[in-house]
């Protein structure tokens, strides 16, 4: 298995847990929260109209980092990489208490009671249930973001991948 592979497996499962979930949009509008692969929403202060107004609610699914054990054939444990995947979070909120981070927990809430009861992404990946979350302390309404950090096992193939 791949990363690229972790990363479908990952946005899909995220279609899944936020298919109830509908968010405030520009408009004013309720709409779906849209998964992204390896899309990181910045925030750019100076020209919220014409950037992320337009793209909340979302999350963008990427992978940070990869940790790989190299395990000689033959030896009783089974070769894996760990993975960090970070999934940033912007929510758009223009209501007069400007409450967008509750948003934000809403949806880590989601996420952390999900892989809680389902750490098992797919047979080839596990997550380890270490998560991380911190909202941007510089948020202003009406844009919010968060990210939160996703550690999971993923097993290596011992031969070569045909695809590569």
């Amino acid at each position: 298995m791949t990363l690229m592979d972790l990363q479908d497996s990952l946005c899909a499962r995220l279609e899944h847990v936020f298919r109830n979930v509908r968010l405030m949009a520009k408009g004013g509008e309720y709409v779906p929260v849209r998964i992204n692969k390896q899309i990181i929403p910045f925030i750019d202060y100076a020209d919220q109209e014409d950037g992320l107004e337009r793209r909340a609610p979302c999350c963008s699914v990427f992978i940070a980092d990869v940790r790989t054990n190299l395990y000689e054939r033959g030896e009783p444990a089974y070769p894996s990489d760990e993975v960090t995947a970070f999934l940033c979070f912007v929510t758009y909120d223009n209501g007069k208490d400007g409450q967008g981070h509750r948003d934000m927990m809403m949806l880590y809430e989601l996420v952390k009671q999900h892989f809680r009861a389902n750490p098992v992404l797919s047979p080839e990946f596990y997550c380890r249930r270490e998560m991380s979350f911190s909202l941007d302390a510089r948020e202003e309404a009406p844009i919010f973001s968060s990210a939160m950090g996703l550690e999971f096992d993923m097993r290596v193939e011992e031969a070569e991948s045909k695809y590569i």
